[in-house]
């Protein structure tokens, strides 16, 4: 059975991996690829890997930030009105936040990477 720590508990991200520090490399189109330098010893130098951890320091209240909206508004989309929070099985008591406007293609159905991939 898996047992989880309260948030006021658990201990800090960065204290988990206390020899190693997150860096990001520089791709092209300004992607940033995370990765963790983990420092070794015996005069070894760090060891980088790739870092799935995610995004670090946000309020997950808020969702992540829309690093593509300017992107897709660019695109033939509509935003879509508010609607009432809805609690998200199974977990229950987890709230979609108000504030989180979803889009859709015009009249064709909600913008994903796939449509947009398949476009070209």
């Amino acid at each position: 059975m898996t047992s989880t720590l309260p948030a006021s508990t658990a201990p800090a991200y960065g204290d988990a991996f206390p020899n190693s520090t997150k860096v990001y490399l520089d791709g092209p189109h300004g992607i940033r690829v995370p990765m963790r330098e983990i420092a070794l010893s015996g005069g070894e130098p760090p060891l980088r890997v790739y870092d799935s951890s995610g995004p670090q320091g946000h309020d997950v209240r808020e969702g992540l930030p829309s690093v593509r909206a300017r992107w897709i508004k660019g695109r033939d989309v509509e935003t879509l009105p508010p609607g009432p929070a809805a609690p998200l099985p199974p977990r229950g008591g987890a709230l979609v936040p108000r504030a989180m406007l979803g889009t859709r293609l015009r009249g064709r159905g909600p913008v994903t990477q796939l449509h947009y991939a398949r476009g070209g």
